[in-house]
């Protein structure tokens, strides 16, 4: 029988570390558990900050005990660079997106199986981190967006989905969001459809 991961102490979410990320705890949680079920082996983040996010994903990644997982993560001007960066498994690439993700690539030394997009989010800065993740996930890969309820994040996602046939909206996934006049958090997910699924999705039509 397979061993099984014991879950994180749920004090992790609470820990320096985690509090860095400009997430709120359940986004955290969901964040982590999200790496942990897919078991992505490619891992691409665009917007390092404080690499809140980055240790999330790389506790999952520990949990997963997966010898050959990557995580790289683009943004040419960090807020820090935490101790734990040294991981070997994690790269910080101090460049701007989409420009590096070619790079980020060539690190990974293959498609990405899931990619964080939590940069600038400006409609136009995320809608050209989308085009440039697009080609570099893999079918059946994912890209998981923060800040989906921002407008400009909400109008770009929609955007990119408008003019690409190849991926799946999974809708939202997490509906944590500010109180703030302008709203902020929440996760959105998409799914890069394989060949197999481009044309199986189809409104239902009902003969009368």
């Amino acid at each position: 029988m397979t061993a099984v991961s014991p879950m994180p102490n749920l004090d992790f979410f609470n820990s320096q570390d985690c509090q860095v990320a400009m997430l709120s705890w359940s986004e955290r949680f969901l964040l982590y558990s999200l790496v942990r079920g897919l078991e992505p082996q490619r891992l691409l983040e665009i917007g390092f900050a404080s690499g809140g996010s980055s240790r999330i994903m790389l506790a999952a990644l520990d949990a997963n005990h997966g010898a050959e997982q990557r995580l790289v993560s683009i943004d040419p001007q960090p807020h820090a660079a935490p101790a734990w960066t040294g991981d070997s498994r994690f790269t910080l690439l101090r460049e701007p997106s989409p420009q590096a993700i070619p790079h980020a690539i060539e690190v990974l030394g293959g498609p990405v199986d899931f990619c964080f997009i939590d940069a600038n989010h400006a409609e136009s800065y995320v809608y050209a981190d989308s085009c440039g993740a697009a080609d570099v996930v893999a079918h059946d890969g994912y890209i998981l967006y923060h800040d989906a309820f921002y407008p400009d994040v909400q109008r770009a996602v929609d955007r990119f989905l408008k003019d690409r046939g190849d991926f799946v909206d999974c809708g939202l996934i997490s509906r944590f969001r500010s109180k703030a006049p302008t709203p902020w958090g929440g996760f959105r997910l998409l799914r890069r459809a394989a060949p197999c699924d481009l044309g199986a999705f189809h409104p239902l039509t009902v003969p009368i």
